[in-house]
């Protein structure tokens, strides 16, 4: 039950990191600035947009594939999702911050970094947890 659940959460984060990936790779001017220095770092808005499309896929087939894994554990594969759907946070995350970085608005980055900061953060966090429940599921089971 509780994989449905953390599948639901998946599929939630991945239509609203879609729509927010393609709402923002409209706005987006081409190059895009990573990085102001001497020698800006820059890539092109088709080089990042298929960047991150794969990236997204890679995770979706990921999902896909952990679902109908029926030999793993309940467990492993709700965590799978959770940490996936950490990744669809982070990546929603970094793709505000390239299209607000991008905009001629004047925006304080330091308040846009605790965010980034802490889904990343999350994500370190969800990863790491993994240890932690296999040996729950492992005393539970005996």
């Amino acid at each position: 039950m509780i994989v449905k659940i953390f599948r639901a959460v998946w599929f939630f984060s991945l239509l609203l990191l879609l729509a927010l990936f393609f709402y923002s790779y409209a706005g987006w001017p081409d190059p895009l600035v990573l990085e102001e220095s001497l020698s800006p770092l820059t890539i092109s808005k088709d080089g990042l947009f298929y960047a991150v499309l794969a990236c997204v896929a890679f995770t979706s087939v990921l999902a896909f594939v952990a679902g109908r894994w029926k030999y793993g554990s309940e467990s492993f594969r709700s965590w799978l999702f959770g940490l996936i759907t950490c990744f669809h946070l982070f990546a929603g995350m970094a793709i505000n911050f390239i299209s607000i970085f991008n905009s001629s608005e004047k925006f304080d980055f330091g308040r846009l970094a605790v965010l980034i900061y802490g889904s990343l953060m999350l994500m370190v966090v969800w990863a790491a947890s993994w240890p932690v429940v296999y040996v729950l599921g492992k005393k539970k089971s005996t």
